[in-house]
């Protein structure tokens, strides 16, 4: 369990960094809201009491909501955690 909890707080901080980034270059007149959601799951198929396939399954989806002077622009985007790749 220590592991999912490191995992989750890598996740955690790595996405605190990209907000930092992002919410640097706006206006005093812009808002940014940003969600993440993910799944992070192992599926197993039987057959005949055999495990036959094992799949494995890790995504992210980060939603960014930038809005100014009540107009808005919704964006996004899969996020793999691995920085050299999300820029």
């Amino acid at each position: 369990m220590l592991e999912l909890n490191n995992e989750n707080e890598r996740k955690a901080q790595y996405l605190s960094e990209i907000f930092q980034k992002v919410t640097k270059g706006l206006s005093k007149h812009e808002d940014l809201i940003l969600s993440y959601s993910g799944e992070d799951s192992l599926f197993l198929r039987f057959n005949h009491g055999k495990a036959r396939q094992v799949t494995s399954l890790n995504q992210g989806i980060a939603n960014l909501t930038f809005t100014e002077n009540s107009r808005t622009l919704n964006y996004k985007i899969q996020v793999t955690g691995v920085e050299e790749i999300d820029r």
